[in-house]
């Protein structure tokens, strides 16, 4: 597979993950019952699997930088090199938060992901703004790394980018440990 379909395949995953959360985040907060009735259901899966399905991100958006750079040779920017930092421990984290069965380690989990997410805000404004304005606030190349934090290997969709799609590989790290960290607390 070339890294054009992988790249594509991959935005394709970050546009549904985009609708899910969307979708979810307003019916969750609906106040209409029959709304309510509909995602209850939801509501239990992530409760039971919520941590599991937050791992399973965390894997993803771990092997998926490693693709980029050793079978595509893709060099990350410094601000990839940040957002790395911050989602590879978190697969080691969540591992042992579901083996233990203890969510009370979660605000490692926020913590991490939720610096990654700000790195991964600033990284993508970064890029818009230098795309459309040519304003960069940050300039790589000037401490020797190979590829400039304000462009980008590919845009998908008009809007997704690597820094976009680790964005949303932290905010569903959030959401699923949040929703499975809720029911935990209301079970008990």
């Amino acid at each position: 597979m070339d890294v054009f379909l992988y790249s594509k395949l991959l935005a394709l995953a970050t546009v549904c993950a985009h609708i899910f959360l969307v979708v979810f985040l307003l019916l969750h907060y609906s106040k209409v019952s029959f709304l309510q009735k509909i995602i209850a259901p939801i509501r239990r899966l992530l409760s039971r699997y919520g941590l599991l399905c937050a791992w399973g991100v965390a894997v993803a958006a771990t092997i998926t930088p490693l693709i980029y750079t050793h079978i595509y040779h893709l060099l990350p920017c410094t601000l990839c090199w940040y957002q790395r930092i911050f989602m590879f421990p978190l697969v080691i984290i969540l591992f042992l938060i579901l083996k233990r069965k203890d969510i009370r380690n979660k605000i490692y989990v926020y913590t991490l992901a939720t610096i990654g997410a700000g790195i991964g805000i600033y990284h993508y404004v970064n890029q818009q703004l230098y795309s459309r304005y040519n304003i960069s606030t940050t300039d790589c190349e000037a401490i020797g790394m190979a590829k400039s934090c304000s462009e980008y290997y590919f845009i998908e969709f008009g809007y997704i980018t690597i820094p976009l799609m680790a964005l949303t590989g932290f905010l569903l790290v959030i959401f699923f440990t949040y929703f499975a960290q809720r029911s935990t607390t209301e079970e008990s």
